[in-house]
Parts: C-alpha cells; structure tokens; sequence
C-alpha cells in the first residue's frame, strides 16, 4: 500500500474457517490491507484454509503472519484457558509449524504473528504472560514481529523477548482511560459514525477517543481490520482512502465528532450506557 502521509498498517485475520464452517467474508478486505494474519489451527484454520489464505495473499502481495490462538474451536478462542508453560508451548509451537511448513512450499515468508480472542486480551493485561508468550515465539523464530494491542508493555516484550513489536488499534471498539480496550460487550454500540471519527483521528492526530469524552495519544503502527459489523467493508474502504490521501484535502471536512453524538447509538440499556461513561 502507498501512504502519503504515515506508514501505517492495516492489517486483516484470514483462514478462519474449519472445513465447511466458514467466519465471515473476510477475503473482502483484501484489496485495502498491507498484512493478514493465517489462523494457524488454534481457534481455526485447517490445512487447505491456510494454503488458499496463502495463495490469496501471495497474489495480493501481503506479509504474512500467524494467528496464534487458545485451542479451541468450539468457543473460536474466546475463552481464556488455564494452560501450564509446557502446554503453551506446545500448542503454540504447533500453530507456528503448521503455518511455516505450508507457507515453505508456496515460498513465502511469515513475518509476524499476532495472538487471537482470549489470547489477545490475556497478553494486553498480562504483562508476565505476554512476555512468556513472546519468549516461545522468539524460540522458534526471532524474526517475528509481535502484533499486539497497543500499550506500554510491548517495550517490555521487546526487551525480554528481542523480538520487534508493532502496537495495534481498533476503530471499532471502545477505549477506556487508560487506553486499554473496552469490555466487548460495549463494542456492538459502535456505530459507522464513531469508527470513521476515530479513523481520521488516529491517523492525522496519533489520537484515539476514549470513555469520558478525552482524546489520548496511542503510539501504534497499525490497524486491525475486521467484517464483524454491517459497516466494516465501507470503514475499510474509508480508511483505506484516507491512507492515500494529503491532510490539506481534508480540511473542508468536519471532523470533530463528539462523545455525545455516540448517544444516539446506543440502546436504552441504562446500566450498560451508565458503565461506558462513569
């Protein structure tokens, strides 16, 4: 992808998908990402999934990395498992096998893996557990940039791991105060509007909108995309857009939206509205 104006990343999972149970059209994306991430045969991701995801990127010439998850197929790994160091380690060791042995046949090279669900939350709150989790990866190739939720604690990573790590964000989820992602349960409250906002935010500004109406500045070098919402095809094709074009083009464009301007999108449920605001 050319970017005028930051390098910035945007990045999609691909491969989701277990014989004929398929995730969402994610191939969609595609055409506005730099980077996609192969499940790898954790949450999902058999082999002939990742040898088409392979190919597509291959064609489309992305970097290609791992999407490490807790084996789970039933829950897409979404729910924590209590797992011991060795335990970690094998599962994840398999993942980053499986993926290497089909991506050496179509001479391709994976450059960075990126943790999945429960795994991806565990690592942004769990800085002794992302560290270990850095450590196997590093084990088997030190390589590989860690894609992450953005924040402090990959510094730390970087240093006990000597791995490379690039922060991570997302326009279609809520933030709270300290930058740290919100409860999921909030995110279907997100509405094109607010994931646009954050968009023009985060790549002019190096800002994201938070709980309580602040902007705060996240250090990140790329953003995850997804087909989870009704609108997430037009947010890529917006962002996309916006990577390509010069800030002087859009200066007749108001982009100033509002915390407030988010209540029009939410449901009645006070508690929940009451739990994002205080």
């Amino acid at each position: 992808m050319s970017n005028n104006y930051r390098q910035i990343d945007l990045n999609c999972d691909l491969a989701q998908a277990w014989g004929p149970y398929k995730h969402k059209n994610e191939e969609a994306l595609l055409p506005f990402v730099s980077t996609v991430n192969i499940a790898c045969g954790g949450h999902s991701g058999d082999p002939p999934n990742i040898l088409k995801a392979l190919i597509l990127a291959k064609q489309n010439k992305l970097a290609v990395g791992a999407h490490i998850g807790y084996p789970d197929l039933n829950n897409f790994g979404r729910r924590e498992l209590k797992l011991d160091q060795d335990e970690l380690l094998a599962y994840i060791s398999s993942q980053l096998g499986l993926l290497a042995a089909i991506s050496k046949s179509q001479n391709i090279e994976i450059t960075h893996f990126r943790p999945h669900g429960a795994l991806y939350y565990k690592c942004a709150s769990d800085t002794v557990f992302a560290e270990q989790l850095a450590k196997i990866v590093s084990s088997f190739s030190r390589w590989l940039t860690f894609i992450g939720p953005a924040g402090n604690y990959l510094n730390a990573i970087s240093d006990v791991s000597g791995l490379k790590v690039a922060g991570e964000i997302h326009l279609d989820k809520f933030y709270r105060r300290d930058g740290t992602l919100s409860k999921a349960s909030l995110d279907e409250n997100v509405n094109f509007d607010f994931a646009l906002n954050q968009a023009h935010s985060a790549i002019w500004q190096g800002k994201l909108l938070v709980e309580g109406g602040r902007y705060i500045r996240l250090p990140f070098k790329t953003i995850h995309l997804n087909m989870n919402k009704t609108y997430s095809l037009d947010l890529a094709k917006e962002v996309f857009n916006l990577l390509n074009q010069s800030p002087e083009s859009l200066e007749s464009r108001n982009i100033n939206f509002q915390i407030s301007d988010l209540m029009k999108s939410f449901k009645t449920d006070k508690s929940r509205s009451l739990a994002f605001y205080e």
